[in-house]
């Protein structure tokens, strides 16, 4: 299963290096990524797909379960402080947590669908 959202900007979005900057911030700790992917280095499997599409918007991909994953729903909160405008989107609570304080318990995470409609 795919699940993907897009994420508007009112004028130019973040670079990629101010999008990774504020995930590490949040979280603490530094991820891994490549021109496609951001990974946790802490955590397999928690990792989603990222591009930037046309002008102003950021588009995030997750492959597997239709869930928020921690380090997904961190990288939308970020996107939300950096101005990104997620719609009606859901952005759970403890997407501003740090690594160190959610860690031991990341796979009891309430699993946070996505919306039917944000379903590929």
């Amino acid at each position: 299963m795919v699940c993907h959202r897009d994420i508007k900007f009112a004028d130019t979005p973040p670079s990629i290096e101010e999008f990774i900057a504020e995930i590490n911030k949040i979280t603490g700790i530094e991820v891994i990524y490549d021109e496609f992917e951001i990974k946790n280095p802490h955590h397999p499997g928690d990792n989603f797909y990222y591009t930037y599409e046309k002008v102003n918007i950021i588009s995030l991909t997750k492959f597997g379960f239709p869930t928020i994953n921690y380090l997904l729903g961190v990288a939308l909160y970020a996107l939300v402080q950096l101005g990104g405008d997620f719609g009606n989107g859901f952005i759970p609570a403890w997407a501003s947590l740090k690594w160190e304080d959610i860690k031991d318990r990341v796979d009891r995470l309430p699993n946070y669908p996505y919306p039917k409609n944000l379903l590929n």
